[in-house]
């Protein structure tokens, strides 16, 4: 055939709306024959053409470049078409390949298409009806190679699905009989591939007669999926419930059906567990020691307990169907709606304990504290309800104690600090700041005020470690003297109390005795003066010392009680 004048030919437009290019690989000795093949393949459109004149400058362009089908000469120098495709297919290559050359013969067709090439398109002809075969034949096989390769990667992934799975997979012809099965088939059932290849359902699931299997197989239906549970039988005679999950698919171009089995073991179990967990539940719910309740979505009361029905007053058939608005002031009603509703959405966060008044079948309200949560899985609420009106009252009476406490401490004509386990002072009372000086954050703790109030570091610890020891030991200190500094550094004469309370904290009382002790100690001189002369004189008979400081003693005390008198 002559070389045709690619512009005297009509361009075709089969493939002009094709969007991937497909990649030739031309390979032919004729130059001029290559450059007008391309120009006439190229002006359809969907087509991408490199031209080659030998065999080994098309092996050396493969190396470099991907192609989607090799058009090959038959006769050429050097190696011909034929060993071409024979070189391909040795070296397992399976590119589409088609023959295309003027020698018509049919023993070469014969022989190009035993070593696999694709297409043999004679070159003889009219141009117009060769190159239009050519390009048909080049979409034609190309189409063919991604199907089958699209085939491959599908039972690729197919086989990579089904031997994933734990579950058991087998596929069923619509006789019945089994025609692949997975690898977890294998293992679960003991039994071997070829075995099993070599049974039908009824061998590992008696529940069923062979007839019966192929009346459900005909009569399932195309894109539905039918769920049944039932029991399988191991090759050791073991037996356990399995859910069987069957459909319809299309297995090598055929109708088939797919059978994936589930080890259903543990969730019968835990089926049985959540029995048992729901009849626990309920007693539970039944003798709890507040009032519960189940909450509907729609804000009815679905379930009470005994205390629910004392706490209302109303009877559980009463409540059932109730809603629960009905049993809120109108004060906390519209919160409590936003609750119930905020906490059916997964942005939702509302509080899951709070307090509310509760209003009984008396019209009484009463305090309540309310635990309230979803139950797993479901929007219906559990609530639990404790009356806290008691409570109320006591914490009422409680603070009202606080702040006399707190009053009195303010208010206290003695000095008192109060701390903490871990020495951190709580407590500096007004009076025991006037008496040293220091306000009560100059003195954060106890280690702060021993340092403060007692500069002379050896005397300091003396007293701390005495303090600490009889605090330790005996829980309180009686009457310890002791001589502290005071912020503008006078010496004063301090007696303290202290007791460690049951809470941990501790709490001291101070007395400035300094002006006692001055009198103390001027009532010791007259004392010892009055005996000195009695001595000397013998005025007094026989008086001695200690009956001198006795007397001297009382007639003090009494002048100090009438003073303070």
């Amino acid at each position: 055939m002559e070389n045709p004048d690619a512009d005297s030919l009509p361009k075709g437009n089969i493939a002009s709306t094709e969007k991937t290019l497909i990649h030739v690989l031309h390979v032919d000795d004729d130059a001029g024959y290559l450059k007008t093949a391309k120009k006439i393949l190229e002006m359809q459109g969907s087509f991408q053409v490199e031209t080659v004149s030998s065999v080994e400058e098309a092996m050396e362009k493969m190396e470099k470049k991907t192609f989607d089908v090799i058009v090959s000469d038959y006769i050429m120098p050097g190696k011909d078409g034929l060993e071409f495709l024979k070189e391909l297919r040795d070296s397992r290559n399976n590119i589409p390949f088609i023959i295309f050359t003027g020698k018509g013969r049919e023993i070469v067709a014969i022989k190009a298409l035993n070593l696999g090439a694709n297409q043999y398109i004679n070159k003889i002809g009219k141009p117009e009806a060769v190159y239009s075969e050519l390009a048909h034949g080049i979409r034609t096989v190309v189409k063919g190679k991604k199907a089958e390769e699209a085939l491959r990667k599908s039972e690729e992934k197919y086989r990579e699905l089904i031997n994933g799975m734990n579950d058991t997979a087998l596929v069923l012809n619509f006789d019945g009989k089994i025609i692949d099965v997975n690898n977890a088939a294998v293992m679960v059932l003991g039994y071997s591939r070829e075995e099993l290849l070599s049974m039908g359902p009824t061998d590992i699931d008696s529940a069923l007669t062979p007839e019966q299997i192929k009346v459900l197989i005909k009569g399932m239906k195309t894109d539905e999926l039918e769920v049944f549970q039932t029991l399988h039988t191991t090759k050791d005679g073991k037996t356990f419930p399995v859910e069987i999950s069957s459909s319809r698919v299309t297995y090598h171009g055929k109708q088939a059906v797919l059978t994936i089995a589930r080890d259903i073991t543990e969730r019968k179990r835990a089926e049985e567990k959540l029995r048992q967990s729901e009849e626990r539940y309920r007693t539970v719910f039944e003798n709890t020691g507040t009032a519960m309740c189940i909450l509907e979505e729609d804000k009815t009361i679905s379930m009470v307990n005994k205390r629910f029905e004392a706490l209302s007053g109303y009877s559980w058939k009463e409540l059932e169907g109730k809603k629960w608005t009905e049993l809120v002031t109108k004060e906390y009603l519209e919160r409590m709606k936003r609750y119930h509703e905020a906490r059916r959405k997964k942005s939702g966060k509302p509080p899951t304990h709070y307090t509310f008044d509760f209003v009984n079948k008396k019209g009484q309200i009463r305090n309540a504290m309310l635990t309230i949560n979803l139950i797993h899985g479901i929007k219906k609420s559990v609530a639990s309800i404790l009356d806290i009106t008691e409570s109320k009252k006591t914490e009422k009476a409680l603070r009202e104690a606080e702040e006399k406490y707190r009053e009195t401490i303010v208010n206290a004509n003695v000095g008192i600090i109060g701390y903490g386990p871990e020495g951190e002072v709580k407590v500096l009372n007004p009076k025991m700041e006037q008496m040293t000086g220091f306000k009560k954050k100059e003195i954060p703790t106890l280690r702060d005020w021993f340092k403060k109030l007692y500069p002379n570091k050896e005397e300091r610890h003396k007293i701390r470690d005495k303090w600490f020891k009889r605090m330790s030991e005996e829980g309180e200190v009686q009457e310890g003297h002791g001589i502290i500094t005071t912020k503008d550094g006078k010496r004063r004469n301090f007696l303290f109390n202290a007791v460690r309370l049951e809470s941990g904290d501790s709490i001291a009382f101070a007395e400035d005795i300094t002006e006692r002790k001055e009198a103390e100690e001027k009532l010791d001189g007259m004392m010892n003066e009055l005996v000195t002369i009695n001595e000397k004189l013998g005025v007094v008979g026989k008086l001695t010392r200690h009956d001198a400081r006795n007397k001297l003693s009382v007639m003090a005390n009494n002048f100090t009680w009438l003073n303070r008198n």
